[in-house]
């Protein structure tokens, strides 16, 4: 049950009314403040402090987010025990939140929290019959004593069985619930969308009743709508482009046995679930043709956004700068694939080559990189970086809302957007590759965007008040150098709550020696200090004076070439070093 699933790992989705419900009189703060450093200890001290519960608030006015969804990302990925729903479900009843904690319930397919007679927490009718009733005859001042009487618990006890019927979908090929009594009305089960594979909850025999918002708003106020069909259009360059494949859903569905949430080794390679990511998740599967393949699936995520289009455009664009940018240290695209025949919104799939040597982060946590391979990935990754930079991109800019009216762009400055270790796919000799281009985008010089979207941590301080530059990518790659160098996580847990590890190595190293934060898996360091030197400079806050991706380039270059001098070995021969080391790794 949904109980013992992470808050992470929970469908897309699934939280919305509840993060709706805390954001009401900034509830979630008493939940934030309610929430223990220890969720093991019985002495509660709490996890997070003012000056934390400030920052959520200020990321959230920048980005144009809801504050508890913030919390719920940054809460739900931090610590060694990560928290459930059944956490959040104890932490919202200590906190006095009960409407929040009946929505836990809810789901959970449990009764609702018991409330007092009188006060703000009593009961409050909301007996489906009687809204219906209201909205109908509103004129009417007398209705039975049984309708008058009857109670929320009366209500919610009948629906469990509501949900058992509910034929919810999960990504892939399943469609929109159709409500009988009306089409254009989203059924309750399907807003939660139950298709994580640890729930053993079923979805059988349920009657079509409507969403309760529904009923009583206008149709044209609600966020939550399906998509009109002039919204689901693919880019014109995307449908055009010849050197793509458009795989039929099916075939995918197939060769990634289902979509499977369990990863195996076959017989061909790998398959089932590899990885996940802020707009979808990514599985594998061998196809006779193109041999293994990654294919990339996408959340409906218009359930979360105030943007209907928000994955339309994140699809559309990874495929455009995928398809366009052809690189030794950029993950090679294959096609695509759309379900169109779906009622509310579209299947959609982004095929990729498969990278065998997993993303950088797991390799990092596995303990396995000398510093030669370090070296390497900074070098490949920083020239993928600089190529994305360099290219030009043909864009298409829609004029009108009929499909193919469109104008061509030329920008003059590509972003990735999302530079990240675990955007870094590593081949067996440690070749990097970026990937997940979702959040990537072309303009000319610099954008100021209100939707600050992004991983946090490696978030530039100018991107957070919502100017982009190329330097944003500088900075986020700094990061990425700082993680390369101690092997510690982007994020890093102390006693007082956590660090950026920005912040946490420089408290470490207030003299500038990283020496004593070096990984030592990759010991002994001889060019430690000077990727170090490095790293800061790319972490300049000030993006005008940070140094662009031509300069990191130009030094990791000459920092590789004074390794390679002092190690004695000659050009040529690191690729056959490193499949070595691969090889002796496997």
């Amino acid at each position: 049950m949904y109980k013992n699933i992470e808050l992470r790992k929970m469908p897309a989705g699934s939280l919305v009314r509840i993060t709706e419900t805390l954001q009401t009189n900034d509830d979630w703060k008493k939940v934030m403040a309610k929430i223990p450093k220890n969720l093991e200890s019985d002495r509660f001290e709490p996890k997070y402090n003012d000056l934390q519960m400030r920052a959520i608030a200020e990321y959230a006015k920048h980005s144009n987010r809801n504050c508890a969804e913030i919390l719920f990302e940054e809460w739900g990925t931090s610590g060694r025990v990560r928290p459930t729903l059944g956490t959040l479900q104890d932490i919202v009843k200590k906190a006095g939140i009960l409407k929040a904690a009946d929505e836990i319930a809810l789901m959970l397919q449990e009764p609702p929290v018991s409330r007092p007679d009188l006060g703000p927490g009593a009961k409050i009718n909301t007996q489906i019959t009687d809204i219906l009733n209201e909205s109908k005859e509103h004129n009417h001042t007398t209705k039975s004593k049984k309708d008058k009487t009857e109670s929320t618990a009366q209500m919610k006890s009948d629906l469990p069985s509501f949900f058992r019927k509910l034929k919810s979908k999960s990504l892939g090929n399943k469609t929109t619930q159709q409500v009988q009594s009306s089409q254009s009305m989203q059924s309750e089960g399907e807003y939660y969308g139950v298709c994580n594979s640890e729930s053993n909850y079923s979805n059988e025999g349920m009657p079509n009743i409507p969403l309760i918002s529904k009923l009583i708003k206008p149709a044209n106020s609600q966020k939550n709508i399906p998509y009109p069909r002039q919204i689901i259009k693919i880019d014109t360059t995307i449908l055009q482009n010849k050197t793509l494949i458009q795989f039929d859903y099916n075939e995918l569905k197939d060769i990634t046995c289902g979509f499977s949430e369990d990863f195996i080794h076959g017989p061909t390679g790998p398959t089932g679930k590899i990885g996940s990511g802020g707009f979808g998740e990514v599985y594998a599967g061998w196809h006779r043709q193109h041999g293994t393949l990654a294919v990339k699936k996408f959340r409906n995520l218009n359930r979360i956004t105030d943007k209907p289009d928000f994955v339309l455009q994140s699809f559309n664009s990874e495929i455009k700068f995928l398809a366009q940018l052809r690189h030794e240290n950029i993950v090679p695209i294959v096609g695509y694939s759309i379900q169109k025949d779906t009622a509310d919104f579209p299947d959609l799939c982004i095929v990729c080559q498969y990278i065998d040597g997993g993303a950088l982060d797991r390799n990092l946590m596995a303990k396995r990189l000398t510093e030669k391979q370090r070296l390497d990935i900074m070098v490949g990754t920083a020239r993928g970086l600089r190529y994305i930079h360099k290219t030009e991109i043909v864009d298409t800019e829609s004029t009108s809302s009929d499909a193919g009216d469109s104008k061509i762009i030329n920008a003059d400055v590509n972003i990735h957007g999302d530079v990240k270790t675990a955007n870094i796919l590593l081949t067996r000799d440690y070749q990097p590759k970026l990937c997940d281009f979702g959040l990537a985008k072309s303009f000319n010089t610099t954008m100021i965007t209100k939707s600050v979207v992004g991983t946090m941590a490696y978030m530039s301080p100018e991107r957070l008040r919502g100017t982009v530059t190329q330097k944003s990518d500088v900075y986020s790659f700094g990061i990425v150098l700082l993680e390369l160098l101690t092997g510690l996580q982007s994020s890093i847990r102390i006693q007082s709550g956590e660090l950026n590890i920005k912040d946490y190595v420089t408290e470490k190293a207030p003299n500038g020696d990283i020496s004593e934060l070096l990984d030592k898996v990759a010991a002994p360091w001889s060019k430690g200090q000077a990727v170090y030197k490095l790293a800061k400079k790319c972490l300049t806050d000030d993006y005008i004076l940070r140094i662009g991706i031509d300069q990191v380039c130009d030094e990791l270059a000459k920092i590789t070439e004074e390794y390679n001098n002092e190690n004695g070995i000659v050009e040529g021969e690191e690729e056959q070093e490193n499949f070595n080391e691969a090889q002796s790794v496997q």
